[in-house]
């Protein structure tokens, strides 16, 4: 399921502001190496 959110967000590229903030919510939540997958994947 982690794995579907990164997607989400790639596929609303053109929603760039509210993804990132839903990606900051949930980098919090998930571990550390999660939230380096997903900071590498916006970047």
């Amino acid at each position: 399921m982690s794995k579907q959110k990164p997607t989400a967000t790639a596929t609303s590229g053109a929603a760039a502001i509210p993804t990132t903030t839903n990606n900051r919510a949930t980098a919090s939540v998930l571990p550390r190496p999660m939230r380096r997958v997903l900071q590498n994947f916006l970047l």
